[in-house]
């Protein structure tokens, strides 16, 4: 999972993203954040930079790891394990 934090993210960024070879899922977060699920994460970064600089957004950070049980489960249910 790559987290995203931009000045703004568009949906045609977010189109833009989930057209990247390896990319499974794009989900916006908040503030400005957008969450890209893939297989690999590093090689994606590239991709990633072109595709702000093409919708005209400032990529500000990107945070690659591992998801958590509780992100895996958020991700496929669309709950916390709170609710």
């Amino acid at each position: 999972m790559l987290r995203l934090r931009l000045d703004r993210a568009p949906e045609e960024l977010l189109a833009e993203l989930r057209r990247l070879s390896g990319v499974t899922d794009v989900r916006r977060g908040d503030n400005a954040a957008v969450d890209v699920y893939a297989s690999v994460g590093g090689p994606l970064i590239g991709g990633i930079v072109a595709a702000a600089q093409s919708a005209g957004c400032e990529l500000q950070d990107v945070h690659i790891a591992e998801p958590s049980l509780e992100t895996l489960f958020l991700h496929h249910t669309g709950r916390s394990l709170r609710d």
